[in-house]
């Protein structure tokens, strides 16, 4: 219950979901040589900025990511990893480009993130921000 009720209180409080977020070129290119649609891997994302689409939002862009190296349990549908305080990125097949419901609680939820991405294709990145966190 309490899972349920953070997770409104983090919506109301300004959770995002917006392809206004970025992928610098080096980090696109490593990730996409290491993407495969059969199997999830997780990512930490190690350096970032904020950037100001458009729009006049502010928006996340990664410069580096590294594997996480306590990667476990890996299957097409799930991947768990831990990165800390870090923001978090892993792969989905291409039919599921949403983060799921658990990905937002330990990611947004639980671990306080400001941005979680969600890789769905060699060159497909979906971001889940809160923007007050930025």
């Amino acid at each position: 219950m309490w899972r349920v009720a953070a997770l409104v209180a983090v919506v109301s409080g300004g959770l995002h979901v917006f392809d206004a977020g970025d992928v610098t070129p080096a980090a696109r290119e490593y990730l996409a040589s290491r993407y495969t649609p059969d199997v999830e891997h997780g990512y930490c994302i190690t350096k970032w900025h904020k950037a100001t689409d458009s729009t006049g939002h502010a928006m996340p862009v990664v410069d580096q990511v590294v594997a996480a190296d306590n990667e476990r349990e890996n299957t097409e549908l799930g991947v768990q990893f831990d990165c800390g305080t870090m923001p978090t990125l892993h792969t989905h097949p291409p039919r599921f480009p949403a983060p799921s419901g658990s990905d937002i609680a330990k990611g947004i939820v639980r671990s306080g993130l400001p941005f979680i991405v969600i890789q769905s294709g060699r060159d497909t990145f979906n971001f889940w921000v809160v923007d007050d966190r930025l």
